[in-house]
């Protein structure tokens, strides 16, 4: 298969409008259930354990840093985060077509997406809680549904 501009943009961009954070705590969510009733699963998943329990401890150190940042940035902070994605973004889009440029403009894009969930959250919320918060109050996962 011929490498193309279409080619690399389907690989490198993600089209899919879905919340970070509601990923992040739905696949902890899943991992976590998985690992108490591990014994209940395939001979493949429980001898795939221990990798589950990194890839828990990987989502939580994720959550932990995007709610430390949510938690501190006023929404005036976010909008002028969002204003320096798009500036940055314009500016990588006036680049000569090529690899670097798809790289830096899906990069800019998530980026874009991303802050733009933050706000939209900050206009429901003031502050994110602990995953634990969340696993033990389902209908709290409310606030990040669009």
């Amino acid at each position: 298969m011929k490498i193309t501009q279409e080619n690399l943009n389907k690989l490198l961009i993600k089209e899919k409008d879905e919340s970070v954070i509601l990923g992040l705590l739905l696949e902890f969510g899943r991992l976590k259930l998985k690992l108490e009733n591990i014994l209940d699963e395939s001979w493949y998943t429980q001898k795939a354990g221990e990798n589950l329990s990194s890839r828990l401890e990987e989502i939580a150190l994720e959550y932990a840093s995007i709610r430390k940042l949510f938690n501190r940035s006023s929404i005036d902070d976010l909008i002028s985060e969002l204003a320096e994605a798009k500036r940055k973004q314009h500016k990588h889009e006036q680049m000569e077509s090529g690899f670097i440029k798809i790289t830096l403009t899906s990069e800019n894009k998530r980026r874009i997406q991303f802050v733009n969930e933050l706000i939209g959250l900050k206009s429901k919320t003031s502050r994110l809680d602990h995953l634990q918060f969340y696993m033990e109050n389902p209908d709290e996962f409310l606030i990040f549904i669009h």
